[in-house]
C-alpha cells in the first residue's frame, strides 16, 4: 500500500503503518485457484466499475460518529452468551462443530449462518443434539453460480487477480465455516452488537456481461444477520477477524494487527471508487472503526508466516495484561521447506514477543511442538470467556486427538497448568479443525 488515500476512502484522520496478505491459509482464500477449469490472468490492470449500486456506499466508510462511541470487548471478558457458526454449502453436517458446541455453557445461544441448499440435513443433524433447541437459523439463498469471472483477494498479491472459470464450475456465495473471520464485533453504548464488516471476503465477481460491468463482494448475505437484531456496518478495507485482536491494557484501548491486513486491503480497494488506500489510511480506518488509542502492526514487510497466517494461531490475549504467546519446542525438521516454515514462524513469533512486551503486557508460554505448528495444530487458538452463572474464568482449550505421542500429551498437560496458573478453568476440546488449517476459535465467532 503506498502513497495515497482519498476523501472518498480514507476516515477524517490518517497515521501510518504497514501492509499486506491474510487468509485462513491459501486452500481457503479461494479453493477457486485449486480447480481445473481455472485461468489465472494475472494482477488485473483494470478492473470493472465497483461494487452493485446498493454497495457504493462501503466506499464512504461507516458512520464514524456512531463508531466513536462504541468498544471492544475483549474476548476474555466476553460470557459466550451469544455465538455464531457458519457453513458451507457443500455441508450436510455439523461433524466439524459439534464437539466444541457440545462445550459451550448452556445458556448460549447459537447463531447459524448457511445456504439454504442443506438446511434439511442440518436440523436433522440437530435433532439428538443437547445444545439443538439453542441454534437459531440465518439463513440465505446461494445457489451456485456461473458469473465465469472472478476477481480474488490473495493473500500474497497487492492487486486482485482474474480468473476465469469453465462454464461448467459454479460458485457459492461466501462458503466458509471460519466465522471469526467475517467481521469484528462492537458494542455501541446502549448495549447493541454492532458487527464491523470486510468489504469482501475471498472475492468480487461480475455480474452481466456488458462493458459496464459491476462487482459483487461474495459477503453480502452477511447483511442478513441484521434479522438477528444485529448491526452492519461495512469498512471499505479487506481483512480477516482472526487477524485482528483488540484489548485495553494500562488504561489504554490497542488493537493488535496482523501485517497481512494491509496487502489485501489495497488490493480489494481497487473495486472502490478512487485509488489505492495507503499504508496510513488503512491504519486510520482500524484505529477509528475499533475506537482504539493505537493501532500495533505485528509482522511485515514479509507475509506472515505460512504456518501463523492469522494471530490468533500465535498469541492469546488475556485478563490482567498478560498474552500467552506460541513457543516452539523441539529441533528443525530435516525437510528444507519444513524447517524454512518453523524459522519465519519463529522470527514471526520473535517480532511478536518484542511488541507486546512494548506495549506492555505479561508474556505466557504456550509450548507447541514442530510437528504441532507444521499440523496446525495451535494450543493457543483457545476461546477465553468468563462463565456467566458462575463468574468463573474459562478457557476451551483444543486438543488434537489424530497421532497423538506421549510428547503431545505432556504438552496438553503443560499448557493447561500454565492457563490453570493465570486463574483459569481449562475445558479441552477435541478438534480436527486443523486439518483444515484453522481451529477451534477459527470456528466461532464470540458476540458477546
Amino acid at each position: 500500500m503506498r502513497r495515497k488515500k482519498t476523501s472518498q476512502t480514507a476516515p477524517p484522520d490518517g497515521e501510518g503503518l504497514r501492509r499486506r496478505k491474510p487468509r485462513r491459509r491459501r486452500t481457503v482464500v479461494l479453493c477457486l485457484v485449486l480447480l481445473t477449469g481455472v485461468s489465472l490472468a494475472g494482477s488485473l490492470a483494470m478492473v470493472p466499475r465497483l461494487l452493485s449500486s446498493g454497495q457504493r456506499q462501503v466506499a464512504s466508510g461507516p458512520p464514524w460518529d456512531l463508531l466513536a462511541h462504541c468498544r471492544v470487548t475483549p474476548q476474555y471478558d466476553r460470557r459466550l452468551k451469544k455465538v455464531l457458526i457458519c457453513l458451507r454449502g457443500s455441508s450436510s453436517s455439523l461433524a466439524l462443530h459439534h464437539e466444541i458446541l457440545a462445550r459451550l455453557p448452556q445458556y448460549s445461544q447459537i447463531i447459524l449462518l448457511m445456504p439454504r441448499t442443506n438446511l434439511r440435513a442440518i436440523q436433522s443433524d440437530l435433532q439428538d443434539k443437547a445444545y439443538g433447541d439453542r441454534v437459531r437459523f440465518v439463513v440465505y439463498d446461494s445457489e451456485p453460480r456461473q458469473d465465469l469471472r472472478f476477481y480474488l483477494v490473495l493473500p500474497d498479491k497487492d492487486q486482485l487477480v482474474k480468473v476465469n472459470l469453465s462454464r461448467s464450475y459454479g460458485v457459492r456465495e461466501l462458503d466458509s465455516v471460519w466465522a471469526q473471520d467475517l467481521f469484528v464485533v462492537t458494542t455501541s453504548p446502549a448495549g447493541g452488537l454492532v458487527l464491523l464488516l470486510p468489504c469482501v471476503q475471498k472475492y468480487f465477481s461480475t455480474v452481466g456481461g456488458d462493458r459496464e460491468q459491476c462487482l459483487v463482494a461474495d459477503n453480502v448475505c452477511l447483511d442478513d444477520l441484521s434479522r438477528e437484531g444485529l448491526e452492519i456496518q461495512r469498512l471499505p478495507l479487506a481483512f480477516r477477524g482472526g487477524n485482528i485482536l483488540a484489548d485495553e491494557i494500562g488504561g489504554r484501548r490497542v488493537a493488535l494487527i496482523g501485517c497481512d491486513t494491509f496487502r489485501i486491503s489495497r488490493a480489494s480497494s481497487q473495486a472502490l471508487v478512487g485509488p489505492a488506500l495507503s499504508e496510513s489510511a488503512v491504519t486510520s480506518y482500524l484505529r477509528k472503526a475499533l475506537n482504539v488509542d493505537e493501532a500495533i502492526v505485528i509482522g511485515g514487510p514479509q507475509p506472515q508466516p505460512e504456518q501463523m497466517f492469522h494471530l490468533d494461531q500465535a498469541v492469546m490475549l488475556l485478563h490482567g495484561g498478560v498474552a500467552a504467546v506460541t513457543r516452539i519446542v523441539g529441533p528443525l525438521p530435516d525437510a528444507p521447506a519444513d524447517a524454512r516454515r518453523i524459522i519465519e514462524a519463529k522470527q514471526f513469533l520473535s517480532g511478536l514477543r518484542r511488541a507486546l512486551a512494548g506495549v506492555g503486557y505479561r508474556l505466557v508460554d504456550i509450548d507447541t511442538s514442530v510437528r504441532n505448528v507444521l499440523s496446525f495444530e495451535h494450543y493457543i487458538n483457545a476461546i477465553p470467556y468468563v462463565d456467566a452463572v458462575s463468574g468463573r474464568r474459562t478457557i476451551l482449550m483444543p486438543v488434537f486427538p489424530s497421532g497423538q505421542t506421549d510428547s503431545d500429551r505432556q504438552l496438553v498437560r503443560r499448557n493447561s497448568q500454565t492457563l490453570r496458573s493465570l486463574g483459569y478453568k481449562v475445558v479441552h476440546v477435541p478438534t480436527r479443525a486443523n486439518e483444515m488449517n484453522g481451529g477451534i476459535h477459527c470456528l466461532v465467532n464470540v458476540l458477546e
